[in-house]
């Protein structure tokens, strides 16, 4: 195994390993939902230099345009991302959806949506179906939308179509 001290020996996939590692060392029964939350961002917040991230409400859910240079405006992807419905947001996955962006030529709206505990189910649900409303609003067709998430969110995308 790569030893964390040389860092530029590390696969981006080592480095992940590393933060998850780290991450879940500190979490005990004691840990709240909140603090699991601010762990899991701040390991893996960050926003590329190659795209463009702006946030936005998509008709009252906190969202996020994440851009790469260059991106038609007639087309978006939806994105939900992963966290068991409990963690996770934009911020912990902005590097993964910059990439997806990136690699489709695509602008990518990334939502924010309710997590439990404090919001039960179906408040995700409806915040992805109000965010694809949002697209909606802004002039775009069903076939010019298309949905993406990871874990969770791909559960939510299921669930929204």
């Amino acid at each position: 195994m790569a030893d964390p001290a040389n860092d530029f020996e590390l696969t981006p996939v080592d480095r992940a390993i590393e933060r998850l590692r780290a991450i879940y060392r500190n979490w005990t029964r004691d840990r709240s939902v909140a603090q699991m939350r601010s762990d899991w961002d701040a390991a893996f917040a960050g926003c590329p230099a190659s795209v463009q991230c702006r946030q936005v409400s998509a008709g009252g859910v906190d969202a996020e345009w994440i851009a790469p240079p260059g991106a038609p405006h007639d087309k978006a992807i939806l994105y939900c991302h992963g966290g068991g419905f409990r963690i996770g947001s934009v911020a912990s996955h902005r590097d993964l959806i910059a990439r997806l962006a990136e690699a489709a030529g695509c602008r990518v709206l990334a939502i924010n949506y309710r997590l439990a505990p404090e919001h039960r189910f179906p408040a995700a649900l409806n915040d992805a179906q109000t965010a694809y409303r949002y697209l909606r609003d802004q002039g775009l067709r069903p076939a010019e939308i298309a949905f993406a998430g990871d874990s969770a969110g791909g559960n939510l995308v299921l669930g929204a179509m």
